[in-house]
């Protein structure tokens, strides 16, 4: 947190520390605000696709079904041929599509 009030300027390592810094809560279990600091991290760095990917992984823990695919559909346009973002893409919209039915089975849910 105080190496990023060091040098705000310095863009590519603001993304780096917001994304250590949103692994770290990630870990310490604060799965909301590491979500808030992976996008920190692409808001710095649009292109950094680890961040994507752990935005991505944290929103499907939080059961954000409809943001993890928007996420990974991100990812999959920044590396299209990598097979395994596809499979991450596939698994979140099976989850989508699995929560989706739970709710029409009991609205109330």
């Amino acid at each position: 947190t105080a190496a990023l009030e060091i040098d705000l300027t310095n863009v590519p390592v603001c993304a780096k520390l917001y994304f250590n810094r949103g692994v770290a809560l990630a870990k310490l279990g604060d799965k909301e605000e590491a979500v808030e600091d992976c996008t920190r991290a692409l808001d710095a760095d649009g292109s950094y696709i680890k961040a994507l990917l752990k935005r991505a992984q944290l929103k499907l823990d939080l059961e954000d079904y409809e943001g993890a695919v928007q996420d990974y559909e991100a990812a999959k346009d920044l590396e299209p041929s990598n097979r395994e973002i596809r499979q991450q893409l596939q698994n979140a919209v099976g989850a989508q599509k699995v929560k989706a039915q739970e709710l029409l089975q009991d609205p109330w849910r």
